[in-house]
């Protein structure tokens, strides 16, 4: 109901930003606080178990484990962004560049900025989620079979996805050799119009009739 006015009333309703902030907020707080209890229920039933009293306490700590390294890695993601940030805007507002391509360098900037922002949050997320796992009782101690067929799954994982990886790879090539950038006008593949986001594995082009069309950055 509210991004429906959010739509209708505009994106400039600051009361109407707070509450959306607020709720997407909330709604976090109550997924981790599911995802605690989950794993304080799972511990009590291990330590109903004869014998398994020290594996019962060692899952009942694993919340408070993993609250400390999300926060930490949350913390290490944001100045990583400030960083990117501060390099990449030092590197758009460099003097010894000439006035007619200063206007190139803050196209490119803003591109940039967002997809190396989006690579720290994938890359945060993915250290996040091993450092949790690898605590988990019972993962260090696994056989050398079990991860190499963990690396065979993954093999198999980038076969069936080398769609997303080719996007991947051509949307880094597009940044670095500069093929375009946010404001950029474009034609690809009969879709003609303006580039309004670079994202890691498509673009996004609004047209003259304001329709966007997303497409796939091996295109």
């Amino acid at each position: 109901r509210l991004q429906r006015r959010r739509f209708t009333e505009g994106y400039r309703v600051p009361s109407l930003e707070v509450r959306l902030h607020l709720i997407h907020t909330v709604t976090r707080v109550l997924m981790v606080l599911v995802l605690f209890l989950l794993v304080m229920m799972l511990g009590l039933g291990v330590m109903a178990v004869p014998g398994q009293i020290p594996l019962a306490l060692e899952l009942l700590l694993q919340p408070s484990f993993a609250v400390v390294k999300v926060g930490v890695v949350t913390l290490a993601g944001l100045l990583l962004r400030a960083l990117s940030t501060f390099l990449l805007h030092q590197w758009a507002d460099n003097v010894d560049v000439a006035a007619q391509e200063r206007a190139r360098r803050d196209q490119r900037y803003r591109s940039l900025l967002r997809v190396s922002h989006r690579l720290i949050d994938v890359a945060c997320l993915l250290v996040a989620g091993v450092w949790v796992v690898m605590d988990v009782p019972g993962v260090r101690s696994t056989s050398i079979s079990i991860l190499v067929a963990g690396g065979a799954l993954l093999g198999a994982l980038a076969f069936v996805f080398q769609g997303l990886l080719r996007d991947f790879v051509a949307g880094m090539l597009v940044l670095v050799e500069d093929r375009y950038a946010i404001g950029d006008w474009i034609e690809i593949d009969g879709v003609e119009g303006e580039v309004v986001d670079v994202g890691l594995f498509s673009t996004q082009i609004r047209c003259l009739n304001q329709r966007v069309n997303t497409l796939d950055n091996s295109t």
